[in-house]
């Protein structure tokens, strides 16, 4: 079919063989048109557009770029922007209050770059108790959160003792050579890693999860890792099903391991988004971000900021 226009002609001048053929009902006897929405309000498949254009492959174009079955959204969370606790990276992103707006038939979610500090201290709320038994008596230690060295942590540590023990006899020292602490002291102690107060107090100091006997001298058996090695992102509102799998059970949506140097940001972005996991369409108003370390516990970083990008997949309606 071409798409020439067949001019008027009077029938008093055409045959009766013409008249016949010019009064049948067949393509001559409309506008011939086949653009979209003009011939019978669609267009013809099998045909082609004036410009010769195979309208297969306008409605393939037409359906990738202005009516795709998914599309995917890209917002970016500043931790600074939002309230929390200077010891605690735990926030909440509501995301309409805060210009984003709420998603409906949101399919699929995951992490695709952040920036989190490597922290530059140790010890923090949640493992800066070290529990420990004086001549039979249960004792704690609480160590001030902060930065320390082997030095400093002994000598912290040997303050601290003395003073919940009421004595000057317990001696913490640093083996600059073998990398190793020792607790000595005249009365027997002994070291609680197992009552969960203490986290990865138990790892700074090189011993092993396990409480360690009484007595008046114990050197540690590892060498001390002051390093936290990664941290979680957690978002409780995130199906299972798109997390990291994992024995606690957490909605990881993942894991970035801190290489960058202690006091320094740590650049994550994924590079493995060829595969992604789809999960049945929910609203998503909120994003209740977790960051945990290591050992399970809340990161801290002082008001260090953090941000991340994330990618949200949402369902469109069909053509």
């Amino acid at each position: 079919m071409d798409n020439t226009i067949i001019p008027y002609e009077d029938a008093s001048e055409s045959s009766e063989e013409e008249l016949s053929d010019s009064s049948s009902d067949d393509q001559h006897s409309h506008l011939l048109s086949n653009n979209l929405g003009v011939h019978f309000n669609k267009y013809s498949t099998d045909q082609s557009f004036m410009n010769m254009e195979d309208p297969k492959e306008y409605t393939k174009e037409y359906a990738t770029y202005f009516s795709p079955r998914i599309s995917r959204h890209t917002i970016l969370v500043n931790s600074l922007s939002h309230t929390h606790d200077s010891n605690n990276y735990d926030f909440s992103v509501n995301l309409s209050d805060e210009g984003h707006g709420s998603f409906k038939d949101v399919i699929g979610f995951r992490l695709i770059k952040a920036g989190i500090p490597n922290r530059d201290y140790q010890i923090t709320e949640s493992n800066r108790t070290l529990s420990f038994t004086f001549g039979g008596v249960d004792k704690e230690a609480l160590l001030t959160a902060g930065s320390y060295t082997g030095d400093t942590m002994a000598s912290a540590l040997t303050s601290n003792m003395n003073s919940i023990s009421g004595v000057s006899g317990i001696s913490v020292t640093f083996n600059d050579i073998t990398l190793k602490f020792k607790f000595a002291s005249l009365t027997a102690i002994g070291l609680d890693f197992t009552g969960g107060g203490s986290k990865n107090l138990h790892v700074i100091l090189g011993f092993n999860h396990e409480d360690v006997p009484s007595a008046t001298s114990i050197t540690s058996t590892n060498i001390p890792d002051f390093s936290i090695h990664y941290v979680d992102i957690v978002i409780d509102e995130i199906p299972y099903i798109a997390c990291k799998r994992n024995s606690s059970g957490k909605h990881i949506i993942d894991r970035i391991g801190l290489y960058s140097p202690i006091g320094t940001m740590n650049y994550y972005e994924n590079k493995y988004l060829l595969h992604q996991n789809f999960f049945t369409p929910i609203i998503l108003s909120q994003l209740s971000i977790q960051v945990l370390d290591d050992h399970g516990s809340s990161y801290h970083s002082g008001e260090t900021d953090m941000f991340f990008e994330f990618e949200i997949t949402v369902m469109n309606y069909p053509l």
